[in-house]
């Protein structure tokens, strides 16, 4: 038995169309998550859409690498909060497709955390993000960080 990470990892997923421009995300073992197309395209305001799912996976990518590389480093947090805003723009050929999608990265340090650590964890959020570094858009990052004087 081979101790070493496999090459590659597969995920799926299943949707099920409910009709209109509505489906489900089912995964077996998980809750399903109802979808819908955008507002913008006729959808249902309360259900997820395909674009706030994808602005999501960066998004969610980003806070878990960088609690990942905070932890790696042996350094705390006391709160982390990542905003994620994407930018779906006219395609010249037809169609539409996001061109950028801007992350703020709200964290908050104890006083005994390292801010340099910090700062690096960041950079190698940004380097190891494995959803940002699969999309064709640019990523924006913009960290805020708070560190507590007690």
């Amino acid at each position: 038995m081979s101790d070493e990470t496999p090459e590659t990892h597969e995920f799926q997923v299943q949707i099920k169309w409910i009709g209109g421009k509505e489906g489900t995300i089912a995964l077996e073992g998980k809750q399903d998550l109802p979808l819908s197309s955008p507002i913008q395209w006729e959808g249902k305001p309360e259900r997820y859409s395909p674009h706030d799912l994808f602005i999501s996976a960066v998004t969610g990518c980003y806070i878990t690498t960088f609690a990942s590389m905070m932890k790696r480093m042996k350094q705390s947090l006391t709160a982390h909060k990542v905003s994620g805003r994407g930018l779906l723009n006219k395609h010249p050929e037809g169609g539409w497709y996001f061109t950028d999608i801007y992350i703020t990265m709200e964290i908050t340090i104890p006083k005994e955390t390292v801010l340099n650590q910090v700062k690096r964890a960041i950079t190698l959020t940004e380097k190891y993000c494995q959803i940002s570094r699969s999309v064709a858009c640019k990523v924006h990052v913009t960290p805020h960080i708070m560190q507590l004087e007690e």
